[in-house]
């Protein structure tokens, strides 16, 4: 590809565009609350409901997925405008269908949107200087955006509504116009390349070396136990002997919670190999998930659910930031991505039958055969790299 094409930047504006546009794929994630009780309004059951959330994040799963396979090589602000076009123009048409395949059919679509907003977004980082360093940042500024519209719910609905703006799906296409156009005037690159180009000098279709493959399958499982755990948490609380209200306020202060975790996540990674921290957050997050699901009090269901929030929030962007040293082109990084929207998908679809079968204290022996499995992968993703040459702004292996 020529110079003229090789958009790499290393500014303040790619890190707060690559932010942006990371939050702006996320409004999905924020309104589903909202979308829910929405579509139970207008008479849609709860399962149906349910249904169409979790066929919007498998869409979203599956887009990034994909779009990582093909990275270092894809138009991003192109994708990036089509992803935005896309979402905006399926959240508009959801608020006036009313037939379950309709809706099937746009949250599908919402969902690629959605999934390309937020691949774009990975890949665009990715390109940055010291990227292992800002990915971190993505999930702060997402956290921060989110609580603020959380807090500021009632507010936005009453002014929605004075415009005729008065459902769930307008609400979430206005926020990602704004949010979208905003990353856009920021400066999605065209394309998004990282800043050394020689590893895309031989690079086909698929990531680059073995450990990308595993760092990327040792997130999915990792993922697997932790969505159910995040998504039930009402189940739990309610064993705990709290009620509703008390359960979102322990979730609100969770999420806060995760802030230093993410401040301190921005200092360690990028240094070292990064194993022992990766080993290290996973006995936390296992022992959050043990307390939260083994016959939890209040207090031991507040600590847990503090805890799973903030190693999990930690763990994603940390495990992105590795993959960058893996595959410098960010393939690995969005594959990681990935794992989120798969983890709350799958609980979706399989994580009530799981509680109703097997209990729900087995959830927390599911989380600990599964973070077994991803320490497995992580340490033979680390131990297997051996890089001829380091990338630009990353700290080699120690």
């Amino acid at each position: 590809m020529s110079n003229s094409k090789n958009t790499t930047r290393s500014g303040v504006l790619l890190v707060l565009a690559s932010m942006v546009a990371f939050t702006a794929s996320d409004v999905s994630g924020w309104m589903a609350p909202e979308v829910i009780g929405f579509l139970m309004g207008r008479g849609m059951g709860e399962s149906q409901a349910g249904t169409l959330l979790t066929a919007e994040l498998m869409a979203i799963f599956v887009t990034v997925l994909i779009a990582s396979q093909f990275a270092g090589r894809l138009p991003t602000r192109l994708l990036f405008i089509l992803g935005l076009v896309l979402g905006v123009t399926a959240h508009t048409l959801s608020a006036v269908s009313s037939g379950f395949g309709a809706l099937l059919v746009l949250r599908l679509l919402a969902g690629i949107g959605m999934g390309l907003l937020a691949a774009m977004a990975v890949l665009s980082l990715a390109s940055s200087k010291n990227a292992a360093s800002h990915f971190p940042k993505l999930y702060m500024f997402d956290m921060a955006v989110g609580s603020a519209l959380l807090f500021g719910m009632s507010e936005l609905k009453k002014i929605a509504a004075s415009v005729g703006l008065d459902s769930a799906f307008t609400i979430s296409a206005a926020l990602v116009l704004i949010l979208g156009a905003l990353a856009l005037l920021a400066g999605i690159p065209k394309y998004a390349q990282p800043a050394d180009p020689q590893p895309l000098s031989s690079r086909g279709i698929g990531m680059p070396n073995a450990s990308s493959y595993l760092m990327a399958i040792g997130s999915y499982v990792l993922a697997i136990g932790c969505g159910i755990t995040f998504a039930y948490s009402h189940v739990y609380g309610e064993i705990a002997g709290l009620d509703g209200d008390a359960v979102n306020r322990w979730l609100g202060i969770g999420i806060f919670a995760a802030i230093p975790s993410g401040l301190l996540c921005v200092y360690l990674a990028g240094r070292g190999n990064g194993l022992s921290t990766v080993l290290a957050l996973l006995v936390v997050h296992g022992l959050a998930n043990y307390l939260i699901t083994q016959n939890p009090s209040e207090y031991t269901f507040a600590i847990g659910l503090m805890l799973d929030l903030g190693s999990i929030y930690f763990l994603l962007p940390f495990l992105q930031g590795l993959g960058i040293r893996f595959d410098p082109a960010g393939g690995c990084s969005a594959a990681v991505a990935s794992s989120f929207p798969f983890s709350v998908a799958l609980a979706g679809l399989f994580g009530g039958y799981w509680l109703e079968v097997f209990g729900p204290s087995s959830v927390g022996w599911l989380v600990m055969v599964t973070n077994s499995l991803a320490a497995l992968l992580f340490i033979l993703a680390i131990g297997l790299f051996k890089p001829a040459q380091a990338p630009l702004g990353i700290t080699q292996p120690v």
